[in-house]
């Protein structure tokens, strides 16, 4: 089973808890509940079919955010290139989204906020977030 979920311009600046500003780039909310029919365990794959992740410097941010909208916990602050390179990923434009801790996902009913921030000045026609059943192998 997976789902596959498309990434927006960021439309209102985002304000993390640490006070910093995200006012450029593209986010993706995804609701408590498509975790919870995931069974709180799913493999995040980001796609961009005009990028390189391997050269582009990116900012790869998700936060778990409460149901009044309000940034609890931030989950994911890594660059895309270091990121590569550490998981030593070979297709050039997907990659996994690093873990976070979805077990927090269904003990405080939290929902997702991810952002894509490009540090240099890239069009990016599309960005998707594909979540994919995390199944054991057998």
């Amino acid at each position: 089973m997976s789902t596959i979920f498309k990434f927006k311009l960021i439309a209102n600046p985002i304000k993390d808890i640490s006070g910093e500003r995200i006012e450029t780039g593209y986010e993706l909310f995804i609701p408590y509940s498509v975790f919870e029919n995931f069974g709180f365990s799913a493999k995040m794959k980001l796609y961009c079919p005009s990028c390189n992740f391997f050269d582009t410097a990116m900012m790869l941010h998700a936060w778990f955010v409460t149901k009044e909208g309000i940034i609890a916990k931030k989950e994911t602050d890594i660059l895309s290139v270091e990121w590569v390179q550490l998981r030593k990923f070979i297709q050039p434009n997907v990659l996994y989204w690093p873990n976070v801790q979805e077990v927090d996902i269904p003990m405080y009913k939290y929902d997702m906020l991810f952002v894509v921030q490009p540090l240099i000045d890239i069009a990016i026609d599309e960005l998707f977030l594909e979540l994919e059943a995390d199944t054991p192998n057998l």
